[in-house]
């Protein structure tokens, strides 16, 4: 958690990966954004962990942008040497940058021979002092890595998806950013599904993005319910929404279709305020393997809350399906823990198949503040559900100030 201006609170996940030099330069990438209002930075590092001295191995990064039709521009950054960072500026490095992007959203792929770990990217919003938190991602340039047999797309429905809140109401609402970034492919056609909060599917889009090679597409959740007059601006909806590849023969090059694209953000936003998250995609409550292991339909996730008189957490979780048809209600254990490691509260939570649900942590738990006034409001959710693999993102609010940061629930 970073408190930025004000108690204008941002929050990301953090993930070690096993770091090793490669021969030739890998990318890992994350949104950006420049415009009159928001500028993004990358804090790129070197994680080479030395023995004697930083010079070991010292590192030189290339940044790259993609804009939304998948044209580039690129950058070097100065040396980093093992264990040290450099803050790079988009709007330093790339002068004309805002009319590269054209008022959209752009991709940025870091190049580096040291490309593990997961650097953080931030973008501030001088409009009203706040910034927004988000981590790269790795990338996949080999696109083998990224096909499944085409029995297996079969047998799990729709096959790999990624699942995301969609949620419009008077002051909040998501939106998305895809990103497509696969070597070999012209374009990435990709379906996208809605439910309802009571799993009744909404809308079937198939074939509803066309993203160019190294293109991106964003767009808010009201531009797709508006269209298919699902909700207006003065009507309120909570669901999910879900991204699959649409599956084409003819660019895979044989029995087998797209794992996923390699990038997803969500962005949620409220009253002015923003913040992003990076999304992966899996196969869900559906039958088959994933990544050469079979689909589990469990769930163990955890975040962290903040419940205080300044702070509330709100809590989104779906039970999704790859499959074309599941009936599965989640039997959801929801648990409390401060930060000693106490369990103090646990309440059980009832999903419908490709249901969902948001809610304050304070509606679900309302003894939560009492428990939490002498950690600082600062405590842990656990969702566990041995019956069905949900997904959830958490969003955390500063009262005081309407200051708002989310990250998805992180697990397994």
């Amino acid at each position: 958690e970073i408190e930025y201006a004000d108690s204008k609170v941002t929050t990301v996940h953090g993930l070690s990966t096993y770091v090793t030099p490669v021969e030739k330069a890998e990318s890992i990438h994350c949104p950006i954004l420049d415009n009159e209002d928001e500028e993004s930075f990358i804090v790129v590092q070197n994680p080479y962990h030395y023995k004697n001295n930083p010079n070991e191995k010292i590192v030189e990064c290339t940044i790259e942008i993609f804009n939304s039709e998948g044209n580039s521009i690129k950058s070097n950054i100065p040396p980093i040497p093992a264990c040290g960072h450099y803050v790079a500026s988009i709007r330093n490095l790339f002068p004309n940058i805002r009319e590269f992007l054209s008022g959209k959203s752009g991709e940025a792929l870091v190049w580096s021979e040291v490309p593990g770990g997961r650097y953080l990217t931030y973008t501030l919003n001088h409009r009203n002092d706040s910034m927004s938190v988000n981590h790269l991602s790795g990338a996949y340039k080999d696109i083998r890595k990224m096909l499944l047999p085409w029995e297996t797309y079969l047998e799990s429905g729709r096959g790999p998806m990624v699942v995301l809140p969609a949620i419009l109401d008077k002051e909040l609402q998501t939106s998305y950013m895809l990103f497509n970034e696969c070597d070999g492919l012209d374009y990435h056609g990709v379906d996208v599904n809605i439910y309802d909060k009571n799993g009744s599917r909404v809308a079937t889009l198939p074939n509803y993005l066309r993203l160019p090679k190294y293109g991106n597409e964003d767009f808010d959740i009201s531009r797709i319910l508006e269209d298919l007059n699902i909700a207006d601006g003065d009507a309120d909806f909570i669901g999910s929404i879900s991204f699959s590849v649409t599956p084409d023969y003819s660019q895979s090059g044989g029995p087998a279709v797209l794992a996923g694209m390699s990038g997803y953000n969500l962005q949620i936003s409220e009253n002015g305020f923003n913040s992003q998250v990076n999304v992966g995609f899996g196969i869900f409550n559906a039958t088959g393997q994933f990544d050469g292991k079979p689909v589990v339909g469990r769930t163990k996730i955890f975040s962290r809350i903040k419940e205080s008189e300044e702070w509330e957490t709100f809590l989104w979780l779906t039970n999704p399906s790859s499959a074309e048809e599941y009936s599965v209600t989640s039997d959801t254990n929801l648990t409390i823990y401060t930060t000693s490691g106490k369990s103090e509260l646990t309440k059980k939570l009832h999903i419908p198949p490709y249901g969902s649900c948001w809610m304050p942590v304070r509606e679900i738990f309302p003894e939560v503040i009492d428990i939490l006034k002498d950690y600082d409001g600062v405590g842990f959710l656990k969702v566990r559900d041995v019956t069905a693999k949900l997904v959830g993102v958490h969003l955390v609010r500063n009262i005081r100030t309407g200051a708002i940061a989310s990250d998805h629930l992180f697990g397994g």
